[in-house]
């Protein structure tokens, strides 16, 4: 299964047009292979000639510009390795709202409802 959000590219082709004057239908490009369980975040870019392993999440405005292993979490501009999958689910799985088939209004309703303690948290930037 692949997850795609609504925007990010795969840049499979790049500088050939500097080639056309040689040849005017010169073109070239480098395959992007994508394994299974992968969500690719919004704003995401794809460089000609990675390959993107199984169980990868890659954080919205990444740019992977080298291959990525399996079971990896990578972000950032290059692309970096920032945690495992497995960890990921893990320290996830405390948060779910089984929102899943409803309706949104069912939906607003549950997430209004729900525990402080379901909702994700991000630390405070300190100096």
């Amino acid at each position: 299964m692949l997850s795609l959000p609504q925007m990010f590219v795969f840049n499979n082709h790049g500088a050939a047009c500097l080639l056309r004057n040689i040849d005017p239908s010169f073109n070239f490009f480098g395959k992007i292979k994508v394994g299974n369980n992968v969500y690719i975040g919004e704003i995401s870019l794809m460089v000609p000639r990675v390959t993107i392993g199984s169980k990868v999440i890659i954080g919205s405005g990444s740019v992977v510009t080298k291959s990525i292993p399996d079971n990896c979490i990578v972000g950032g501009n290059p692309a970096k390795i920032v945690g495992d999958y497995d960890s990921f689910i893990e320290r996830h799985k405390r948060y779910n709202i089984p929102t899943k088939n409803l309706n949104n209004k069912k939906k607003k309703e549950m997430i209004q409802e729900s525990a402080e303690s379901l909702f994700i948290k991000k630390k405070w930037l300190t100096k």
